[in-house]
């Protein structure tokens, strides 16, 4: 049995899908994952399909049945509410070398999984929208996720104007809300257990007008049925705390992206802050 979330797979499969099954799709992803716990009449009435398109749609991802997809869904909601003192590895680490093997395997095969699966019009979505928006970029993250928020808006501010970074405390976000508007973009890191801070600051973002891009985990937070753009990694690492080397080397596969797109033009951006900084020192 393959270990990938169930969005994961729908994302997998999404060029396979029938105009019908991709209903199925947005509306699981539009609740995910308790719409998917529900029968299989009571999820073909919420997309608006039979009950043999969801029987159908099931088994393209690979499952056996409706009730193996619910079992599926039951156990990423165990996972999702998971501690970090419940995910301590069983048993004795070994020596300091044998956790840096095992540290090796692990996060190199992630970093490895996180780029090979990485949807291509997700992936063309969010550099288009950090590369090409002409409006403000808002970046912000969450108590552990807000490094990742702070990096990115650091490079991207080297490659483009109107890049700020949103301090992950109300106070910060209440003042960044009152100039949002529907010219704005979005970009929120939100990875389980997800921050209801965040989710209320990218959903009030988005009613506002402004685009959502999303970085998270595979479990998706809430905030992904509001996302334009989704960035989804692993977060699962050798020990209790999560590991954030996958996103960080999505971050930076994207930046190289964004920094390919138009390139005389960011090239003499870091000419000129190149000179600014030598003035400067000067």
């Amino acid at each position: 049995m393959s270990t990938k979330t169930v969005a994961e797979r729908m994302r997998a499969h999404r060029r396979e899908l029938t105009a019908a099954e991709l209903q199925i799709m947005q509306a699981l992803l539009a609740d995910y994952p308790a719409a998917g716990l529900q029968s299989v009449a009571g999820l073909a009435g919420l997309a608006g399909v039979s009950a043999p398109t969801v029987v159908r749609f099931t088994a393209k991802l690979g499952f056996s049945g409706h009730a193996d997809l619910q079992a599926r869904l039951r156990a990423e909601l165990s996972a999702r509410a998971a501690a970090p003192a419940d995910l301590y590895p069983p048993g004795d680490p070994g020596t300091p070398s044998a956790v840096l093997q095992r540290c090796e395997q692990h996060i190199g095969r992630a970093v490895i999984d996180a780029l090979h699966g990485a949807d291509d019009g997700d992936s063309d979505r969010v550099v288009t929208m950090l590369a090409d928006s002409p409006g403000p970029i808002l970046v912000t993250g969450g108590s552990i996720s807000a490094g990742l928020a702070m990096y990115l808006s650091t490079c991207l501010q080297l490659l483009r104007p109107g890049v700020r970074y949103v301090e992950p405390q109300h106070g910060a976000r209440a003042t960044a809300l009152l100039d949002v508007t529907d010219g704005h973009t979005i970009v929120a890191f939100d990875y389980r257990r997800y921050e209801r801070d965040t989710i209320r600051f990218g959903s009030d973002a988005t009613a506002r007008g402004a685009e959502l891009v999303l970085f998270t985990d595979t479990y998706l937070s809430p905030l992904a049925r509001e996302a334009t753009a989704l960035v989804t990694t692993s977060i699962d690492g050798p020990g209790p705390l999560a590991c954030l080397t996958p996103a960080f080397a999505m971050i930076d596969a994207l930046l190289v992206a964004v920094a390919e797109r138009d390139p005389d033009a960011r090239r003499r951006r870091l000419t000129q802050l190149d000179q600014l900084g030598r003035d400067t020192a000067g």
